[in-house]
C-alpha cells in the first residue's frame, strides 16, 4: 500500500511539472548566469526555534519516559503509533535531549491536528495512555485506512491491556475508500479497564465498544459520541457486551446523539455495575435496557428522542397468544429467568428529563397502527419497584430548546416508522448523519451544542438542584 501511495505521489508531481512547464504565463526571465549569488546573512539569534519536538525515526523521547509519536502522512508513513507503542511500551528507552536510558511511561503524545492511521490488524497488548498533546488546536485524529487490497479491517483497535485515551478524534471513515468501520473497540482481553476522556468518536457501523471477555470496565467521560448506524433497521450502538457482559459501564458528562442502536446492548449479560450520569442522549434509536440487573445509577440525564426504532415496531399480534398487543415500554428491565436472586440489586432512575419534540410526537400520530410512543416501565422494572430493590423519582417530561443542537432528519424516521422492514435501498437520499460543514473531522468551537436557557425547569432539576445534561 506504501509503494502504491509513493508512486501516486510521483505521478502528481509530475503532473505539476508538466503544467508548469505548459503554462501561458509571461516567462520570468533568470538573473544573469554569471552574476555570483549572493551570500545570504547571518540570521543570527533571530531564527526562531521549531515548534514542538524534533522526532527522530518519528519519535520523540521526553526526559520523563514519555513518548511524543510525528504524524502519520498516509504514504510512507503508516501505523505510526502502533509501532510507537510496539517498540516503546513497558521497554528502556533513550531520551532525545541528554541521551540517557530509562523506562518508558508508557504514555503516548500525539501532536494536535495529525492524523494517525490504523492499517491492517492493530492489537493493543501493553497498558498504555494516549493522549493529545498539550496547548491548542485541533484532536489528533485516529483513523482506520484500506491495506494494500482495498479492505478495511473490521475492528479498528483491538484492545487486550488497559488503555487510556485522552482528547482524541476517533474517525471511523476510511482515509482511501469513505467506507464507514464495522466496529472501532474491541476488547479482548480478560479484566481490560478501557478509559475515554475529552474524546470524540464520529461514524462507526457496529458498535464503538465491542466487549469479547470478562471483566472489563469501561469509562467513557466529558466525550461526544456520534454518527452510529449501520442501516435503519439494526446496529449503532456505543457499548455492546451480549458476548461477556462487563464489571463496570460508566458514562458521564457525555453527549450521544444521532445514533441507531442501543447506548449499552445487554443482550441477556450481566453488567454489575451501570453508571449514566450528567448525559445527553439524544435522537438515539433504541429505548434503555438492563438484563440481569444488579447495581445500576441513572440519574440527571435528558433522553430527547430516544427509542423510536423499538416504538415504530410496538404494535402488533403477540406470536404465542395471536392477541392485539401494544407495547409502550421505556425503561426494558428484564429479569432473564423467573425466580432470579434480587437480594444485591439496587437501581436508581431519579431526576432524568425524558421527553419527545413535537416533531416527534406527530409521527407517532401519523402511525397510530404501528407506532405508540414509549413511556413506562416494563413489568421487571415494576416488580423491582414492587420489592424495593428500584428507585424510579423526579424524572420530569420537558422539551428543551438548546444553542446550537444537531439537526434531526425527520423524513428518515418517517420512512422507517412507515415500513420497519424496508430494504435499504429505500433510504436513498434521506440522509441520516450529521455534521457541522460537510468536511470530515471537527474543529474546537465549530461543533454542535446542546446548552439551554436557565429558564427551563431542567436547569434545577438535577439531585444536587444544578442542569440535568451533559455541559460540554
Amino acid at each position: 500500500m506504501k509503494t502504491n501511495r509513493f508512486i501516486c505521489s510521483l505521478m502528481a508531481i509530475a503532473m505539476m511539472l508538466m503544467t508548469a512547464a505548459c503554462s501561458t504565463d509571461d516567462p520570468v526571465i533568470p538573473d544573469d548566469p554569471g552574476k555570483t549569488p549572493e551570500t545570504p546573512e547571518d540570521p543570527g539569534d533571530d531564527v526562531p526555534e521549531p515548534e514542538g519536538p524534533v522526532f527522530t525515526d518519528g519519535l520523540y523521547i521526553d526526559e520523563d519516559g514519555s513518548v511524543f509519536v510525528q504524524r502519520d502522512n498516509g504514504v510512507d508513513r503508516v501505523n505510526g503509533l502502533l509501532d510507537a507503542i510496539e517498540s516503546c511500551a513497558d521497554q528502556t528507552v533513550t531520551t532525545s535531549e541528554t541521551g540517557t536510558e530509562i523506562p518508558c511511561n508508557n504514555t503516548f503524545i500525539l501532536e494536535r491536528g495529525g492524523q494517525y492511521y490504523c492499517e491492517g490488524k492493530w492489537v493493543i497488548k501493553n497498558n498504555v495512555s494516549i493522549k493529545a498533546a498539550e496547548g491548542d488546536g485541533n484532536m489528533p485524529s485516529i483513523q482506520i485506512m484500506a491495506d494494500a487490497t482495498g479492505n478495511i479491517n473490521a475492528d479498528m483497535i483491538r484492545i487486550e491491556a488497559n488503555v487510556a485515551f485522552e482528547g482524541i478524534y476517533f474517525l471511523g471513515k476510511d482515509a482511501m475508500t469513505g467506507a464507514n468501520q464495522q466496529r472501532m473497540l474491541r476488547i479482548d482481553g480478560e479484566n481490560c479497564r478501557v478509559t475515554l476522556d475529552h474524546c470524540f468518536a464520529d461514524y462507526t457501523k457496529n458498535f464503538f465498544i465491542y466487549i469479547q471477555n470478562t471483566g472489563s470496565k469501561i469509562f467513557l467521560k466529558n466525550s461526544t459520541f456520534r454518527n452510529m448506524s449501520y442501516n435503519a433497521s439494526s446496529n449503532g450502538r456505543l457499548v455492546d457486551t451480549r458476548e461477556s457482559g462487563a464489571d463496570t459501564v460508566l458514562i458521564h458528562n457525555c453527549l450521544v446523539y444521532n445514533n441507531l442502536g442501543h447506548i449499552v446492548r445487554f443482550n441477556g449479560n450481566k453488567v454489575n455495575y451501570l453508571e449514566w450520569t450528567n448525559n445527553t442522549f439524544y435522537n438515539v434509536g433504541t429505548k434503555p435496557e438492563i438484563s440481569q440487573p444488579a447495581k445500576a445509577v441513572i440519574e440527571n440525564n435528558i433522553f430527547a428522542n430516544v427509542g423510536w426504532r423499538n416504538a415504530a415496531a410496538a404494535i402488533g399480534i403477540d406470536n404465542e397468544t395471536q392477541l392485539f398487543e401494544r407495547d409502550s415500554v421505556f425503561w426494558n428491565i428484564e429479569l432473564v429467568e423467573e425466580g432470579t436472586d434480587i437480594s444485591d440489586v439496587k437501581i436508581t432512575i431519579r431526576n432524568n428529563n425524558i421527553y419527545n419534540t413535537p416533531e416527534m410526537v406527530q409521527l407517532y400520530e401519523k402511525y397510530p397502527d404501528t407506532a405508540i410512543e414509549p413511556t413506562l416501565l416494563s413489568e421487571g422494572a415494576e416488580y423491582l419497584v414492587a420489592q424495593g430493590k428500584m428507585t424510579y423519582s423526579d424524572n420530569i417530561d420537558e422539551v428543551l430548546e438548546y444553542d446550537n443542537p444537531a439537526p434531526i432528519h425527520y423524513d428518515f424516521i418517517d420512512l422507517y416508522m412507515s415500513d420497519t422492514s424496508a430494504p435499504d435501498e429505500t433510504y436513498v437520499g434521506h440522509e441520516w448523519v450529521v455534521d457541522e460543514d460537510g468536511v470530515v473531522g471537527v474543529i474546537p468551537g465549530q461543533v454542535y451544542t446542546f446548552g439551554y436557557p436557565s429558564s427551563f425547569r431542567s436547569a434545577t432539576a438535577s439531585t444536587t438542584g444544578g442542569p440535568i445534561g451533559a455541559s460540554l
